[in-house]
């Protein structure tokens, strides 16, 4: 665990082997899109992510209406990071219990997002194999630089299913990706999670065609590995 002398925020990382040129990347990494790192505070949560990787978040925007902002990490060509808090601008800010924290976890990984097109199939393909999803649905939020972003996604119509580690689908459409802005430097080797019902959710990434490790274990995690200038480290 890692801790911030400046926050009482803690983000479990720990450092692995040195950083290398070529190293193996888990076959789930092509199917991700982006990883929500989810804080308390979005400046602190920009600083000890900057810490442990040595590459500077930068500012994405607000979500108006819902409460939060976020800033952006490139972790690949088509794959980010989201830092994503509360937003205290807003009349009413996203509280913590709905971004997955709380008093004793102020951050931590607490849900992620598949790349895709078509949702209007992925959404007939995945509820014919038995689980539902929603309606797909638009978004957008607009950059500080005035650049607008949209998109749209489908989840699963029951969220609580898997406890935040069953991915939702997301299509950017024309939209230019988010990754392609972002700063560079660290890189997404692989992603697996943990579940004390783990057996219960393999056929639902089966479903997705999301090819994620689940492990059993007493506690839910999401844990990703990053390759980056100061080593690899496991961010959950």
């Amino acid at each position: 665990m890692m801790r911030l002398a400046t926050a009482p925020l803690a983000v479990l990382l720990a450092a692995c082997t040195p950083w290398t040129a070529t190293p193996e990347v888990d076959p789930v990494v092509d199917r991700v899109d982006h990883l929500m790192f989810a804080v308390a505070d979005l400046n602190e949560g920009i600083a000890q992510i900057e810490a442990a990787t040595g590459v500077r978040a930068q500012l994405g925007g607000a979500h108006p209406g819902r409460g939060s902002h976020n800033a952006l990490l490139s972790l690949g060509p088509r794959v980010y990071l989201e830092i994503i808090a509360p937003d205290p601008a807003q009349a009413q800010p996203r509280s913590l219990e709905s971004l997955g924290l709380s008093a004793t976890r102020s951050s931590r990984l607490v849900s992620w997002a598949l790349n895709g097109s078509n949702l209007e199939r992925i959404v007939a393909d995945v509820g014919a194999k038995g689980f539902p999803m929603t309606a797909p649905a638009d978004g957008e939020r607009r950059r500080p630089d005035g650049h607008l972003l949209s998109w749209r996604t489908t989840a699963l119509t029951d969220q609580r299913i898997g406890d935040g580690l069953v991915p939702f689908v997301i299509d950017w459409g024309s939209t230019q990706h988010p990754a392609v802005a972002a700063p560079h430097g660290v890189r997404l080797l692989g992603l697996r999670a943990r579940h004390p019902q783990s057996q219960t959710l393999q056929p639902i990434f089966d479903a997705l065609g999301a090819p994620l490790k689940i492990e059993t274990g007493s506690d839910v995690a999401l844990i990703a590995v990053l390759d980056t200038p100061r080593g690899r480290i496991e961010l959950r």
